[in-house]
């Protein structure tokens, strides 16, 4: 095992340390996925490296990563957690500064079969596709979908909408489809397309940040597919607490504003804006939802419009 320090802004290198297809993985307090996630890598066929970059963690994935006996696996360790966007930025940093020809962005709450990278790789080059994703299942139940294609509906204040959500795997198909959105769980990008689209934009912690980076890919040309002739299995939101997490829920509505500060135009941010806040009133007045975490949503929202934007592309 490879492991180094991340200090800034001294950047990490991996020159000539790595495979031509190098997969980044970001941990926090993953320790009860990580043996899981590990022993998949570990029996991937074809040539390939990891790397990971812990983002401080502080639940015993340290001494888990120390354990790592592999020329493969480049350990990057964070002094501070400044979030997934960030951690997975200097992942593929040093994965192009190491050379590879792609990068597959991969969450460590996932489990797969042995031929996944190498599956992945050669659909890619087949399709001519710049970006690539597998068919996401659930876990505890293989035969449900977590993701098969996805759009963003706008109409809706903006939501991810993934297709077939929680319905049975055989409706993903069989033949390889291009999508709208694909999420940063599992995606295979060419060098190019990630050198010609940028990085993962920082000014989101976690959630939203896939979101944002399909929509720049999109306005490049690039194009995403996914290919049902593969699968991973994903232990979803395990490691953020839940969906329904005070952490969850205040990232997702405070990025849902972000995006939309980024994305659209302003006659459609004071519409969306609306839109979402209407909803967290309405679920409240009429669903039941507790004053807490009615609040916590529209906190969320006041802090994703006041929250400082970078300027330019992420590189």
């Amino acid at each position: 095992m490879n492991r180094q320090d991340s200090g800034e802004p001294a950047p990490i290198d991996a020159t000539g340390t790595l495979a031509p297809v190098v997969a980044v993985t970001v941990t926090y307090n993953s320790a009860d996925v990580l043996d899981d996630f590990l022993a998949s890598m570990e029996r991937q066929h074809g040539d390939w490296s990891l790397i990971i970059v812990d983002n401080a963690s502080t639940d015993g994935t340290r001494r888990r990563l120390e354990r790592i006996d592999s020329d493969r696996i480049l350990v990057i360790l964070n002094p501070t957690n400044d979030g997934f966007a960030a951690g997975t930025n200097i992942g593929i940093r040093a994965a192009l500064d190491g050379g590879a020809t792609s990068v597959l962005l991969l969450n460590n709450d996932t489990v797969f079969e042995a031929d996944m990278i190498v599956g992945l790789s050669s659909r890619l080059a087949d399709s001519g596709a710049d970006a690539i994703s597998p068919v996401i299942v659930f876990d505890h139940d293989p035969n449900l979908i977590w993701y098969a294609g996805g759009h963003l509906d706008w109409t809706r204040g903006v939501k991810v909408i993934h297709e077939h959500f929680e319905q049975p795997v055989a409706l993903a198909g069989t033949a390889p489809f291009e999508t709208g959105f694909c999420p940063a769980c599992c995606m295979l990008f060419t060098r190019s397309a990630m050198e010609t689209a940028g990085l993962l934009d920082e000014d989101f912690f976690v959630y939203w940040e896939d979101a944002e980076h399909c929509l720049r890919m999109h306005a490049a040309g690039l194009k995403i597919v996914v290919t049902p002739a593969l699968r991973i299995r994903h232990k979803a939101s395990i490691l953020t607490g839940g969906m329904m997490s005070d952490f969850s829920l205040y990232q997702q509505y405070k990025n849902r504003i972000i995006l939309l500060r980024k994305a659209a135009n302003p006659l459609m941010l004071v519409y969306s804006v609306s839109v979402v806040s209407a909803a967290v009133v309405g679920r409240y007045l009429f669903k039941g939802d507790p004053r807490r975490g009615a609040a916590l949503r529209l906190k969320a929202v006041w802090a994703g419009i006041r929250a400082p934007l970078r300027k330019g592309r992420p590189s």
